[in-house]
């Protein structure tokens, strides 16, 4: 009775110790789990495909997998494939056939190159990667009236959002600790823009829903309208925003240097990009 008792005693151990091996051997690194839940059950399914694998992924919480391929460069290449429609910027392998390959150090300097001062001149206006976003004519928070141009010398963070825009509103806890993190930067400004309504109702849903960032005001109160410039032309809503809410950010120069059409995941892993685009970009 005393032998039985014992491996009785030790059998609860031994399941704990397996859920436990279990349990880490399950476990999603942060770089993927900061993607969100969907990038991190594409993880796990990709662990547990055949070989000859890879796991791709692209700042902004893009990613893509390929497994099964005839060989292990052909299984990157094709992860590759499937990652750039998705990504304005470069694609990287993170995972190889089961092993994270992923070099962070090259991480946060994806958005770049940057463009040089006197390369700006030249560029087209537009929200594509690499062009002069338009000079928006905007209204800070304090009343001022100013415009994106007007900004450069920082990285600017332009973010389309509405109170009516249900994902803009879900999304809103994630912004919010974004403006916390750079708020006291003085070389990153989070310049946040009502659409499609006035700002007394944008600035009258902030302070109901206890949230702190200060609002920009774009100047569109209605349903339909276009954007003013600072030389008092219109410039078309749809021309930069096809979705809400809609992002981008600009380097010091007021180049586009990453942009996203709709909610992110998260906003705290772009924070070593602002901060490398801060250091690098607008020389």
């Amino acid at each position: 009775m005393i032998r039985f008792s014992a491996r009785i005693a030790l059998f609860p151990a031994f399941i704990i110790l397996f859920l436990s091996v279990a349990t880490a051997a399950a476990k999603i690194p942060d770089t993927i789990s900061s993607m969100g839940s969907a990038a991190a059950a594409d993880y796990r399914r990709y662990r547990a495909g055949p070989g000859n694998k890879a796991f791709v992924i692209a700042p902004g919480g893009v990613w893509a997998a390929k497994s099964g391929a005839r060989t292990v460069e052909k299984a990157i290449a094709a992860a590759l494939v499937l990652c750039r429609p998705l990504s304005r910027v470069n694609c990287v392998p993170y995972d190889v056939n089961g092993k994270i390959v992923f070099d962070k150090r090259q991480w946060s300097v994806l958005w770049g190159p940057y463009k040089t001062k006197s390369e700006v001149s030249a560029l087209r206006v537009g929200g594509g990667i690499g062009m002069r976003f338009p000079d928006l004519a905007v209204t800070t928070p304090g009343g001022r009236e100013t415009s994106i141009a007007k900004l450069r010398g920082r990285v600017v963070i332009v973010h389309f959002w509405g109170s009516w825009c249900l994902p803009c509103l879900i999304e809103m806890p994630n912004v919010q600790k974004l403006y916390n993190r750079v708020k006291n930067d003085p070389f990153i400004e989070l310049v946040m823009l009502q659409i499609r309504e006035p700002i007394k109702n944008s600035r009258r849903w902030m302070k109901r829903s206890a949230y702190s960032i200060p609002l920009y005001d774009s100047g569109i109160s209605g349903k339909t309208g276009d954007f003013r410039l600072a030389d008092g032309e219109d410039y078309a809503e749809g021309d930069i925003v096809q979705v809400y809410p809609t992002t981008y950010i600009l380097g010091r120069n007021g180049v586009v240097i990453f942009s996203l059409g709709g909610p992110a995941a998260g906003w705290m892993p772009i924070i070593p990009f602002l901060l490398d685009a801060a250091e690098r970009s607008g020389k």
